[in-house]
């Protein structure tokens, strides 16, 4: 009963970005070091994704660059293969997304994105 239950939480976790208003919105592959950027193109939503494939994928950081010019950090850790990080988003358009990440195991990581598209603005 207990495995099915941890198993049960485990799949809502996993499954996160595949909720009704997410949608892809590119990856970022890593090897041993890497620093990369990801430009957004003026991404306006209210919540972002991430998802280690291939490896578990450690960040010192992920810092979102707004439209504004406007920095911050929304995520530091790790990222366990297969299971997504859900990050809420403060008001703003971002541009970018800096990722100062590595695979936990000597290789490739790569880590999705997956993005709640809802404009913020649109009246419901």
């Amino acid at each position: 009963m207990r495995r099915t239950i941890l198993l049960a939480g485990l799949l809502c976790v996993t499954a996160m970005p595949a909720l009704a208003a997410w949608g892809p919105v590119g990856s970022v592959d890593f090897s041993a070091g890497d620093t990369r950027e990801m430009t957004m193109g003026s991404f306006n939503g209210n919540v972002i994704g991430l998802t280690a494939r291939d490896s578990d994928v450690r960040c010192e950081r992920v810092v979102a660059k707004f439209g504004d010019g406007v920095t911050r950090e929304i995520f530091r850790g790790q990222l366990p293969k297969g299971q997504s990080v859900r990050i809420d988003l403060p008001p703003g358009v971002v541009d970018s997304l800096d990722f100062n990440c590595r695979p936990a195991q000597n290789g490739r990581g790569v880590v999705g994105i997956a993005a709640d598209t809802v404009d913020r603005n649109s009246k419901s």
